[in-house]
């Protein structure tokens, strides 16, 4: 049988469009041929008895296409339950490659909302299509690193929700190449972490012990394509081995330790340091200290630009209880908790706490914060001293401290 531009139409669809031209196969109770969210078009008419076929706009996707819209066309007939044309018959393979079965699919589904059943979807098919699939997309990342382009369609009261799989503690990249519309980068709770629009991108460090998903929305319908990457943080190569941040010290290293001793030990593990004040006597870096004392800087996670380090270590030394050079204090500090690697991440506590870690992951091990000022996020816990952000649910550690040197505040 052969429907419009000459085309021979599958025995599926001709199914399908015989049943809507005959008026006895709707009396049939045992025959289904449209599915109950599909709507018919106002353009449908009838003639002595017979439905007039609504034709098609200009195609949106032709068989033989490949690509991010033919993979959603493909999803949104498996989710409608066109994606296997026989009970017994294969079900269609979402792979971005438009082929015979995705024809037979779309001409079936056609059919169903009485149109020309060409198996060529026009942009009204596709988006109805994604109107009637109530089902979230998964979007994985296996390795936990590469990019990928998604395709869709959105619009007013009918959002699309993709869930992300293998993102966390990974750097997430997110561009809106074609498509009016607004994509939410959303913690699965509905937190909304960041908004990106057409034209736009943003990339950062996605926190772990969180899933994650995007909800794009429209203000009218629009098919819309995504460029989303996913890649490993800038890992800071470090074996911190048994290095700890514990209240007598670093586990291995502990107040009172000879300075010369800590200093040569830690330079082992984390190179030079960047900053190294020497010994100063009284006043230091325009602080008022007492005795001797000495001040060390690594910065372990450098800023892409700017100053604004993840990750600083401040490690102090005095001579103002011991009478002697030793190891005093330190302060491991993050400028910018949320681009924390997961490599900086391993110096942490026994419990597994670092900087850039949440409040959530911080009370498992401590309990819920109870700060000491009530203003700037300063908490006790195991003898330390924490600083945890204070904008809401998104709290992150960004200080930890310990022991006591003659500077009083130097970090």
């Amino acid at each position: 049988m052969s429907i419009g531009r000459g085309r021979s139409v599958p025995a599926a669809a001709v199914l399908v469009a015989a049943c809507v031209l005959a008026a006895a196969c709707s009396d049939d109770p045992a025959v289904t041929t449209t599915a109950p969210t599909t709507t018919l078009p106002p353009t449908t008419t009838t003639t002595e008895g017979r439905v007039e076929l609504a034709p098609n706009d200009e195609p949106f996707l032709r068989q033989g296409n490949t690509g991010s819209f033919v993979e959603a066309l493909q999803f949104y007939l498996v989710c409608t339950g066109h994606g296997q044309l026989s009970p017994d018959g294969p079900m269609m393979t979402v792979d971005g490659q438009f082929g015979p079965m995705t024809s037979d699919a779309v001409a079936w589904y056609q059919a169903e909302l009485r149109r020309m059943p060409t198996g060529d979807p026009d942009e009204g098919t596709f988006a109805q299509l994604a109107r009637d699939c109530a089902e979230p997309r998964l979007v994985a990342f296996p390795e936990r690193q590469g990019t990928t382009r998604v395709g869709g369609n959105a619009a007013p009261g009918d959002d699309e929700v993709i869930d992300l799989e293998g993102v966390p503690g990974r750097v997430l990249t997110i561009v809106v190449d074609q498509g009016e519309v607004q994509v939410g980068l959303e913690q699965a709770d509905g937190t909304r972490v960041q908004q990106v629009g057409l034209g736009g991108g943003w990339s950062g460090k996605l926190p772990t012990g969180v899933e994650y998903r995007l909800r794009v929305t429209a203000a009218e319908a629009s098919s819309y394509v995504l460029d989303l990457g996913v890649a490993r943080p800038r890992y800071i190569n470090i074996d911190f081995g048994r290095m700890r941040l514990a209240s007598d010290g670093f586990g291995i290293l502990t107040f009172d330790d000879d300075a010369e001793r800590v200093i040569s030990r830690l330079q082992s593990i984390l190179g030079p340091p960047a900053e190294d004040t020497g010994w100063a006597l009284g006043d230091a870096a325009e602080r008022t200290c007492t005795g001797n004392n000495r001040h060390l800087t690594w910065i372990l996670q450098p800023a892409e630009t700017g100053t604004e380090h993840p990750a600083v270590l401040y490690v102090h030394f005095s001579d103002v209880d011991t009478g002697s050079q030793a190891f005093a204090e330190y302060a491991y500090v993050s400028l910018d908790p949320q681009a924390v690697d997961a490599g900086v991440m391993d110096l942490a506590t026994a419990g597994g706490v670092s900087i850039g870690r949440t409040v959530a992951e911080f009370a498992e091990v401590y309990g819920q914060p109870v700060f000491t000022d009530g203003t700037s996020g300063l908490t006790l816990g195991g003898g330390m001293l924490f600083g945890i952000t204070t904008e809401g649910e998104d709290d992150l550690v960004w200080f930890i401290g310990s022991g006591d040197d003659g500077c009083e505040g130097y970090d």
